[in-house]
């Protein structure tokens, strides 16, 4: 099960301002022993091998990283990222969402 918390700040100012949203993502409860170790490689594997993925991994633990999936849809820039904390044994997840709203013509 995950909790979610979502930010937003805004950007900008008047009717033309913007709006950035972020949603972020931690286990909740207990994990299983191992399950940590397994999901942090799956994370890890399935981004280094997309072609819009990144990932980099920090020394001291083949799964402590940062991994980031970018696309764009709809005039939208969408990213997910995990941030891998083996210490603690906590996988945190974002996905955020940037656009341009347009205002409508009048007149």
């Amino acid at each position: 099960m995950h909790s979610g918390q979502q930010y937003a700040a805004a950007a900008g100012g008047g009717q033309a301002g913007r709006r950035l949203g972020v949603r972020v993502r931690r286990p909740r409860g207990d994990a299983l022993p191992g399950s940590f170790a397994g999901r942090a490689q799956e994370l890890l594997d399935l981004v280094s091998g997309h072609p819009q993925g990144l990932a980099g991994v920090f020394p001291g633990s083949p799964h402590a990283f940062t991994a980031l999936l970018a696309q764009r849809h709809e005039g939208q820039v969408h990213w997910r990222t995990w941030h891998a904390y083996p210490q603690e044994g906590q996988l945190v997840a974002t996905r955020t969402k940037v656009g341009v709203r347009v205002p409508a013509m009048t007149g």
